[in-house]
C-alpha cells in the first residue's frame, strides 16, 4: 500500500513538473515574440530617422517635423505595444509549431472512458482511481 502511494505521488510530481515546464516554455516563447516585435519597432525607428536625416540634409527642401526620433523610441523600451504590434506578437506566436502543440495539449487533454462510457481526462481518471483505492482501505 505504501509503495502504491509512493508511485502515485511520483506520478503526481511528474505531471506537476510537466505542467510547470510547459507553462514556462509558453512564457518564454511569448517573451521572445514580444522582444522580436520591440526589435522591429527599434529598426523602424532607426529607418525613420535615417529617412528624416536624408530628407533634411541633402538639399531636398523638405523638412519632416512629425517623424518621431529614433532616440526617443529607443529610450521607451517599456512602452506598451500598440494594437498592430500586439497582433504581430500573436502572428509570431502562432507561426511556431511548439506553441500550437502546447495550446492543443492544454485545450484537448488526453481522455479515456470510465465504466459508464463517459469521457474523462487522464487526470480525472487518476484522481478517481486514487479515491477508489482510499475507499477500499
Amino acid at each position: 500500500m505504501m509503495e502504491h502511494e509512493r508511485r502515485q505521488l511520483k506520478t503526481a510530481r511528474v505531471q506537476y513538473n510537466k505542467e510547470l515546464n510547459s507553462k514556462t516554455e509558453l512564457e518564454k516563447l511569448l517573451r521572445n515574440s514580444v522582444e522580436k516585435v520591440k526589435r522591429e519597432r527599434k529598426a523602424q525607428a532607426r529607418n525613420a530617422e535615417k529617412k528624416e536625416y536624408n530628407t533634411r540634409h541633402h538639399g531636398l527642401g523638405v523638412s519632416v517635423t512629425n517623424v518621431p526620433h529614433a532616440a526617443d523610441n529607443l529610450q521607451e523600451e517599456d512602452v506598451e505595444l500598440d494594437l498592430h504590434e500586439r497582433e504581430r506578437v500573436i502572428e509570431l506566436l502562432l507561426a511556431q509549431e511548439r506553441v500550437i502543440a502546447i495550446l492543443y495539449e492544454r485545450t484537448f487533454p488526453m481522455t479515456s472512458l470510465d465504466d459508464k462510457g463517459n469521457a474523462k481526462t487522464t487526470e480525472q481518471a487518476q484522481m478517481q482511481e486514487h479515491i477508489n483505492n482510499v475507499q477500499a482501505r
